[in-house]
């Protein structure tokens, strides 16, 4: 039922399961948390621990995850369990995380490697844990979805909200 058409809500896709986070639920099984950048990637499935910015405190530690340096907090995020990451360049994306160093296009590749894609859709894990490295390609496509939007203000301008809430929370 999950699957019918939602016609009528404001739902992204008007399904309460992406597909592509169907994919990703599938590559990694039920019960392991998969933190997705964007709240319209929707996953009703049985042990699917999707979580997002308004749906998840991620961790005590978000400031320090935020703002520190990238292996700190590959080093925290670990420690929590949050070793799933779920990005589209399709689907608006609507977070925080990507403004953190870690998530940034130029750092992404030395921290993370793809599980599994189709080429908009991309489920990452930490280097090591048995994925591919992350294509050019495909850190183009993230670069671009991370210009400014009007889901999404550029991670450095002052002026943003993301940068309101980014000192808020280092403070």
């Amino acid at each position: 039922d999950a699957y019918r058409d939602q016609a009528g809500w404001p739902v992204f896709n008007r399904t309460a399961i992406h597909p592509g986070m169907y994919e990703a639920w599938k590559r990694v099984g039920p019960g392991k948390r998969i933190w997705s950048f964007s709240m319209n990637t929707y996953c009703m499935l049985p042990g699917c621990r999707f979580e997002s910015l308004f749906a998840s405190s991620m961790s005590r530690h978000r400031g320090e995850i935020l703002s520190g340096r990238p292996e700190n907090a590959e080093r925290l995020l670990r420690r929590e369990g949050l070793d799933y990451f779920f990005v589209s360049t399709r689907v608006p994306i609507v977070d925080v995380l990507q403004c953190a160093p870690l998530f940034s296009p130029d750092t992404m590749k030395s921290h993370l490697d793809v599980v599994w894609t189709d080429g908009s859709h991309v489920l990452l894990t930490w280097k090591g844990q048995g994925g591919e490295a992350l294509s050019e390609d495909w850190l183009e496509k993230y670069r671009k979805s991370l210009m400014r939007t009007r889901h999404l203000f550029g991670c450095g301008d002052e002026g943003s909200p993301f940068a309101a809430i980014g000192r808020r929370v280092s403070a």
